[in-house]
């Protein structure tokens, strides 16, 4: 599953995660890895085929807490574009 981030760190800041909940990327099943593994490049083709920035962080965040960018506490990865 990928959306748009609604606080968005650049352009096309796009969050990728699977569609069962998982707090850590620990817990993700081989399958659900694999699957997140295949949607990457897929999705960072089109966001910067949509804007036009080629060159991009993919990042991922495990949990929630001081250490972590924001306070949801799911497993995901983020695509954020870097500002040139």
């Amino acid at each position: 599953m990928a959306f748009l981030d609604i606080m968005p760190l650049s352009r096309g800041h796009t969050l990728v995660t699977t569609r069962k909940h998982h707090e850590k990327i620990s817990d993700v099943t081989e399958e659900e890895a694999r699957e997140l593994g295949a949607w990457l490049p897929r999705l960072s083709r089109v966001l910067a085929n949509a804007t036009g920035v080629w060159d991009w962080n993919i990042v991922q965040n495990n949990g929630r807490g001081p250490f972590v960018s924001r306070i949801a506490s799911f497993a995901r990865l983020r695509i954020k574009q870097m500002l040139i």
